[in-house]
């Protein structure tokens, strides 16, 4: 008897905790309308034009599950309500959204010497310099054919993919995937990053290598 009355209380308990929904001071109070409703382009905004369940994390326990996209071109996630009404999550340090098993944070970055604040996915777990990728939608706008020997071209949105390494109390830095371009930004502890990259034959043309020589950088 005892059992079943536990097994009752920790039901309630869970079916309780389920319908405890984010807090509104989290989510903007306008609803969200596309500016690009008004005309013809190629691609999308989004990484994913459908909504998905995604958990929405508040200072690193609170977990709070929302129906989510990620506007890629905006840098904003949308939240679907269940009256289909669609409005943005704010921006916050203290907010994490984990969807399709890819955790994004802010994170500050340089862009071109300005300092912003975006979205990014850290892709080393070990404590130190950080590997961050930043996955974006760009807009090219229309252009018209200037002869009659050419074609127009459609607006469209093309997918951005670019990575950043952000140290201990900077703002990330863009970098990339090139031997060069690594060295440069990792010149405190050059010669040994460089024996490193010879002795295991690193192209550093993908993540996997570059995961694994951050990781071997934390450890000097």
């Amino acid at each position: 008897m005892r059992r079943i009355t536990f097994l009752l209380v920790l039901f309630q308990f869970f079916s309780f905790a389920q319908k405890i929904d984010l807090p509104t001071e989290y989510i903007r109070n306008q609803s969200i309308k596309s500016r690009f409703s008004t005309i013809q382009y190629e691609g999308s905004p989004y990484l994913n034009e459908q909504f998905v369940d995604a958990e929405v994390i508040v200072d690193g326990k609170d977990h709070f599950t929302k129906k989510l996209r990620y506007d890629a071109y905006s840098d904003v996630f949308e939240l679907q309500e269940n009256n289909n009404e669609i409005t943005g999550l704010i921006k916050s340090a203290n907010i994490a959204i984990l969807m399709d098993n890819n955790l994004y944070e802010l994170y500050k970055y340089l862009d071109d010497g300005v300092e912003k604040e975006g979205y990014f996915i850290n892709l080393t777990k070990k404590k130190g310099l950080k590997l961050l990728k930043n996955e974006r939608k760009k807009f090219i706008e229309a252009v018209k054919a200037e002869s009659g020997y050419d074609k127009d071209k459609p607006a469209k949105f093309v997918y951005v993919k670019n990575y950043f390494l952000k140290k201990e109390g900077l703002a990330a830095v863009e970098m990339r995937l090139k031997k060069k371009s690594i060295l440069k930004l990792l010149n405190d502890k050059e010669k040994l990053i460089n024996s490193y990259i010879k002795k295991h034959k690193l192209k550093l043309k993908d993540e996997k290598e570059m995961i694994q020589l951050i990781d071997y950088y934390n450890t000097l």
